[in-house]
């Protein structure tokens, strides 16, 4: 469901430019919040989560992120095969930087906002492994204590996400701006 809502974003930029390719965003968009919704209807018979689980989990959602991710990018033509279009959505996941394109500026504006979002998504998730490998220390206090100003982690970690709702409003905006 996460992928449907990121990949209703270049629909926007395609919306603002009148560009045709954001109709593949949109068809996969809606097939990933059909079945995103679907996955919900199936219940776990344990809801205890173990570190391997997590790992698992982790990686499947990485490869399905790309494997989805891609699907746009190769249904609005601008590459010529699925390949080239799943190498460049991995490399901005993984934020290699890496690109098959020689002008990466003649993509259409959505394709382009879709590229450079997935370099964003890419980044947020190194911050968030980074975070979870080090337990969040850096967000809340290990031992659940309140601060000297007698706030709880809850508190802190609702500023931290409000703050990260900013940061992303405000780095769309300016995407959009710049275009």
């Amino acid at each position: 469901e996460f992928q449907a809502l990121f990949l209703a974003l270049p629909c926007v930029a395609a919306l603002i430019y009148g560009e045709r390719e954001g109709f593949a965003y949109l068809v996969v968009a809606v097939s990933c919040l059909l079945v995103g919704a679907l996955g919900k209807l199936r219940k776990p018979k344990s809801s205890v989560f173990y570190a391997r689980e997590g790992f698992v989990a982790v990686s499947l959602s990485w490869i399905l992120l790309s494997v989805t991710g891609a699907l746009p990018l190769f249904l609005s033509g601008e590459f010529s095969s699925y390949t080239d279009a799943l190498f460049e959505t991995i490399s901005g996941l993984t934020t290699t930087g890496a690109s098959i394109l020689a002008d990466v500026e003649a993509l259409s504006k959505c394709n382009l906002f879709w590229r450079s979002f997935t370099h964003w998504i890419g980044g947020m998730g190194v911050l968030v492994l980074i975070g979870a490998v080090r337990n969040w220390n850096w967000l809340c206090d290990p031992t659940g204590t309140p601060d000297v100003h007698h706030h709880g982690r809850g508190y802190r970690r609702a500023i931290f996400f409000l703050l990260g709702i900013v940061l992303i409003v405000v780095s769309i905006w300016s995407f959009v701006l710049v275009l």
